[in-house]
């Protein structure tokens, strides 16, 4: 308990620090936990949502909750969503996996928090409070990455309305117990064939997966050392 409680103590001094460093850029807090898509009207149908509309013609609703939305000077509207991890990522480990259709969250709930509270743009954070790293907050424009989530929102929807549904386990690991990097807190872990990694090479291989590969296993362009996320053609299918 000890361990913990010091562990628990530096997290929340690091939360301050964040904090403390958003406060200083002049931000002011709007909402704390707002929530959107669940609300009913009188019919019990759930009103709210987040609408997207994909290139195609498909109109996707979203419903979740947002941890934090503060008010920047200039208008606009900042996310944050708080991770408390072993190990913090940086800005450019979000924009790499943007590329690769993950942390979609982030401009999900960046454009749940423009809905709400008005503005042009919004900016979207994940602050993370690591033990075995220094914390840090990874921060991205919406105006930036939107064209990656709707990418990625395109190709996860193809697939599933084509009844497509690969299985990529990632590489394989010993920590928490034998499996594979995207499998640890699967609740249906166990339940998953044992030579899944071997399924997923087949798969992998097959032409109708070939967008689905290409937006997973991509890598985005590097500048000066920096990920860019300009230059790239994040309208190709």
């Amino acid at each position: 308990w000890q361990l913990a409680r010091e562990r628990i103590g530096a997290q929340a001094d690091d939360f301050f620090l964040l904090d403390d460093e958003l406060r200083a850029l002049g931000a002011s807090a709007l909402e704390a936990e707002m929530g959107f898509g669940f609300e009913r009207d009188e019919s019990g149908a759930v009103g709210d949502a987040v609408e997207v509309e994909l290139p195609s013609g498909r109109t996707l609703r979203f419903r979740g909750w947002v941890d934090r939305v503060d008010r920047l000077p200039d208008g606009s509207v900042a996310v944050i969503d708080y991770k408390t991890v072993s190990r913090a990522l940086s800005t450019d480990d979000i924009v790499a996996g943007l590329h690769q259709g993950r942390y979609l969250q982030l401009p999900l709930y960046a454009r749940a928090a423009t809905r709400r509270h008005g503005g042009d743009d919004a900016t979207a954070a994940y602050w993370y409070l690591a033990s075995r790293t220094p914390s840090a907050a990874a921060e991205v424009v919406l105006g930036d990455i939107d064209g990656l989530f709707l990418e990625a929102l395109e190709v996860f929807t193809d697939g599933i309305a084509s009844g497509r549904y690969p299985i990529r386990p990632g590489e394989a690991t010993t920590w928490p117990r034998p499996t594979f990097e995207h499998c640890k807190w699967c609740d249906y872990d166990a339940l998953c064939p044992a030579e899944r990694d071997q399924i997923w090479l087949r798969q992998e291989a097959d032409p109708r997966l070939g967008t689905y590969v290409e937006l997973t296993s991509r890598e985005p362009a590097v500048e000066d050392g920096a990920v860019s996320v300009g230059d790239d053609d994040s309208s190709r299918r």
